[in-house]
This record gives C-alpha cells, sequence and structure tokens, in this order.
C-alpha cells in the first residue's frame, strides 16, 4: 500500500504584497536596525515581484522567506566597498525586474527561516525556500540561456556562514571595514550551479512544498 503526503506549506511567486508587513517583522526580529526599510521593500516588490520568497503554511502563516535585489551599479559598487549598507537603500537603489536583465551582479539579502515549534523544521524550510530560488533563476532570470551573475551577500549568522559557505560562496572580506561589520562572500552563478542546487533540493521539497511559479 502506498500513501502520499500532502504537502504543507506553499511557496508563490509572485507573493501578496501583504506578506511584506509579516517580512519585515520577522526580518527586524532577525537583523535589527540592518533591515530594509518597509517602504523601500514594498517599492522593491513593485518594481520586481520576482525578488521575494515566501515560505507559507496552508493557513497563511509566514514561516519564513528569501529576498535578493538587483541594485543601481554605483549603489552595489558602494555596498561591495562596505560604504553603504540594505537599512541605507532607498528606493532608488534598487532596480525593476526589465531593468535587472541588463546588471550582471545579484545581491541575496536574506534567508530567514523561524518555526519555534521545532528548530529542525528550520532547515528544511531553507532547503524549501532555495528549491525556489534555483527554479526562479533558470525560469525568471536566464540562468538556463546561459546568463552567468555574480552573487554576493553578508554573512549575518553562524548559520548563514554555513549555509553561503556549502553553497560554494568564497569571503571577500571578513568585515570588519565595512559600514555593517558582517563579513562579505561571493559567489559566480551559473546554469550548472542553479540546477546543481534545484536537484539537491527537489525531493524534500516537491514532497512538503507546493511551489506556485507564474
Amino acid at each position: 500500500m502506498f500513501f502520499t503526503r500532502t504537502p504543507q506549506y506553499v511557496i508563490e511567486i509572485p507573493t501578496d504584497y501583504h506578506d511584506l508587513d509579516s517580512v519585515v517583522t520577522m526580518s527586524s526580529s532577525t537583523f535589527g536596525e540592518t533591515n530594509i526599510d518597509l517602504g523601500v521593500l514594498r517599492d522593491a516588490y513593485r518594481r520586481n515581484p520576482y525578488s521575494h520568497i515566501c515560505l507559507k503554511d496552508k493557513s497563511d502563516t509566514l514561516y519564513g522567506f528569501l529576498d535578493f535585489f538587483m541594485l543601481a551599479p554605483d549603489t552595489f559598487d558602494a555596498f561591495i566597498a562596505g560604504a553603504t549598507e540594505e537599512g541605507l537603500f532607498t528606493s532608488k537603489d534598487i532596480l525593476s525586474y526589465e531593468d535587472s536583465a541588463k546588471e550582471d551582479r545579484i545581491y541575496l539579502g536574506a534567508i530567514v527561516a523561524y518555526n519555534s515549534e521545532s528548530k529542525s523544521e528550520n532547515g528544511r524550510s531553507a532547503q524549501m525556500m532555495l528549491y525556489a530560488f534555483a527554479r526562479l533563476m533558470l525560469e525568471k532570470y536566464g540562468l538556463a540561456e546561459g546568463r552567468t551573475l555574480q552573487g554576493y551577500a553578508c554573512g549575518y549568522s553562524p548559520e548563514g556562514v554555513v549555509l553561503l559557505e556549502r553553497m560554494g560562496f568564497t569571503r571577500l572580506t571578513d568585515g570588519a571595514d565595512r559600514r555593517d561589520k558582517y563579513p562579505l562572500y561571493t559567489k559566480t552563478l551559473d546554469k550548472a550551479d542553479a540546477e546543481k542546487l534545484k536537484a539537491s533540493c527537489e525531493r524534500f521539497s516537491q514532497r512538503n512544498c507546493t511551489l506556485i511559479l507564474r
């Protein structure tokens, strides 16, 4: 006899606009003052609805999110140099989905998973969001057609650093001279990387999460 498991989580992309309030609440409790302003986040969503991944259960409760941004060239240069940080980004610093096609750099802002009843579920939540991210890069950002992006991310926590290193990111700086004081990591993202990430998370994610990508 075979039993099928009904997925208990949902990731819908684009996410509901009203999810951004819950994202900021969860993000603020994690990152404090370094968190991006809610108004800027709303503008970022309007400019590029394919920049937010929200993991929710069937009752619409947020259990995690992953966000990333394509930044204006001058802003990105300043961020890499450590002269600015996410909490200082303004709406003009965030590119639209259409303009993002012209850029070859991507800033991975955050991946946050929170389940107060099951800490082990947080790792599974991250896996499901990374699967959605890989699909998004292949299907909406052109990696399947040979596009290459240089990814950048900060190590905000020991768990975040472990995750970045497992994904093949390398450390550029330890953060001592950066405004945000966090170590900066980078990795070249291409079709092979996205396909590998997708394959590593696919079986578990498809069993536990319904992904709707429009």
